[in-house]
């Protein structure tokens, strides 16, 4: 574990600062504190980014949807495969 085992120093807190906005350092001074508050960020920092990858996700099906995908699919399968079935 990065800080969970270290004392945090100046560099440390000024990284905390500006990625996670966390002033104070002095709940980090219990090591099972520190270590929950990290597990903490970490669950915080997943469930983000799965909900922003869902969002990206449900972007690309509706412009699937609108583009009318499974269609002009068929119709280039249609048409790449026409001229391999003509004698």
């Amino acid at each position: 574990a990065y800080l969970g085992e270290q004392r945090i120093h100046l560099k440390d807190r000024i990284e905390l600062l500006f990625k996670f906005r966390v002033f104070r350092t002095q709940p980090f001074a219990d090591g099972e504190a520190r270590m929950a508050a990290f597990h903490a960020l970490q669950a915080h920092y997943y469930d983000k980014s799965v909900r922003d990858k869902e969002a990206e996700l449900q972007a690309c099906r509706e412009s699937l949807a609108r583009a009318n995908f499974s269609a002009q699919l068929k119709e280039l399968t249609r048409a790449s495969m026409q001229p391999l079935k003509q004698p």
